[in-house]
């Protein structure tokens, strides 16, 4: 093998192990906290977060495995950080999918100080990646 195609195969296996999937959203509840039980037991929350952009308003989806979550009211702001994921079920003969966020830390939006310790790790980790 050349060194050339060393070099592409190495830039190519480089490629592959990097990738970047951070998600942190500041709003608030435009419903309720939803303590659901999925078939295989497991127990989850689903969160809509409404975010305010430039564009106007956003709702996001997000899960949670803190089942403390469930206390959550409309109209809460909370901080979250997580990752997007994809899931797909089955709904009667069909296969669907749910784009969502599944946070890793939901936070009251009222606790300020944690909030800036979470961003400040991950513009920690962001800083850390972009310099592979």
């Amino acid at each position: 093998m050349s060194r050339r195609s060393d070099v592409a195969q190495e830039d190519t296996e480089q490629e592959d192990e990097f990738g970047l999937n951070t998600v942190m959203l500041f709003g608030s509840l435009s419903s309720d906290a939803v303590l659901r039980e999925l078939p295989s037991g497991e127990k989850i929350v689903n969160l809509e977060v409404t975010t305010s952009t430039l564009d106007g308003r956003i709702s996001v989806p997000v899960t949670s495995k803190d089942t403390l979550l469930e206390d959550l009211c409309v109209g809460d702001e909370v901080f979250v950080t997580g990752v997007v994921k994809r899931r797909f079920f089955r709904a009667g003969p069909a296969l669907q999918s749910r784009t969502e966020v599944h946070a890793s830390k939901v936070i009251s939006g009222k606790k300020k100080a944690q909030i800036r310790k979470l961003v400040g790790a991950a513009t920690d980790e962001l800083v850390d990646f972009a310099q592979f």
